[in-house]
């Protein structure tokens, strides 16, 4: 699947998420999607696998609305993939990396607040 393919759902994606679209979302998470997220330790991540399309839209609209426009969701290239990277005013707070197969997003791998993400905030300081 080329990543320009992904890139797009995620354009898409992202539009959605902030219109608060839950018909547009769901259309474009597939049926058997996952969303697995993980804090490193450090902070509070979904326990289990998240399945399903509905409840991984309900979850990120839940989210989403907590956020109250405190968190801004981009569109950026990680490791040569297209991922979602959020932002809080102090820094990256997380990454979500996706699959698709080409039509939908499979599967959602969020990370939050991890020492990677520590590295990047550094990084993106330090220039």
């Amino acid at each position: 699947m080329p990543p320009e393919t992904t890139a797009r759902l995620l354009e898409r994606f992202l539009g959605a998420l902030a219109a608060d679209d839950q018909d547009a979302l769901l259309a474009l998470v597939s049926e058997d999607a996952t969303l697995t997220s993980d804090g490193g330790g450090k902070v509070p991540a979904t326990r289990r696998v998240v399945r399903g399309p509905s409840r991984i839209v309900r979850l990120l609209l839940g989210l989403r609305r907590k956020e109250r426009g405190r968190i801004t969701h981009t569109l950026e290239w990680l490791n040569g993939e297209p991922a979602i990277v959020s932002r809080s005013p102090l820094g990256v707070f997380c990454t979500t990396s996706v699959a698709s197969d080409g039509a939908r997003l499979t599967a959602f791998y969020r990370v939050l607040k991890h020492a990677l993400l520590e590295e990047l905030r550094s990084a993106a300081a330090d220039s």
